[in-house]
């Protein structure tokens, strides 16, 4: 699992993550990305991407898409995201988590992909700062 701080800057409101050279998914692996929701005293709060916004000004979305290669984070929404405020836009962290698609058939489907806690402790994860 690898651990980003992101800036969503104009124009066009994405960030893209390289895997590293090393390592190599598979077409069956599943990559989920999860948001730094909120911090609770020392309990961090994290949401599975895409996740939905609402604000004054609309309907906004962080979301992703991946290949063999990289895995590309960006914004959708109604309304310019360039009148958006930085809190949503600058030092988002992100957590993006590479699953094995052998862990997902038969006795894992169970497994809730949207609970970070949930994946994090299924597959024994540590956090590895990669910038």
């Amino acid at each position: 699992m690898l651990e980003y701080e992101v800036d969503f800057v104009g124009p066009d409101y994405s960030v893209l993550i390289e895997f590293p050279n090393n390592f190599y998914p598979l077409a069956s692996d599943v990559v989920q990305v999860y948001l730094l929701w909120d911090v609770d005293g020392d309990v961090d709060i994290w949401r599975a991407l895409p996740q939905t916004i609402f604000t004054k000004d609309g309907l906004f979305q962080y979301n992703y898409d991946f290949t063999f290669d990289n895995v590309a984070l960006f914004l959708d929404a109604d309304f310019p995201i360039s009148t958006m405020g930085p809190a949503y836009l600058l030092d988002q962290i992100m957590r993006i988590v590479v699953i094995p698609g052998q862990f997902l058939e038969g006795a894992r489907m169970d497994l809730d992909l949207s609970d970070y806690n949930e994946v994090a402790k299924t597959f024994n994860l540590k956090v590895v700062q990669a910038n």
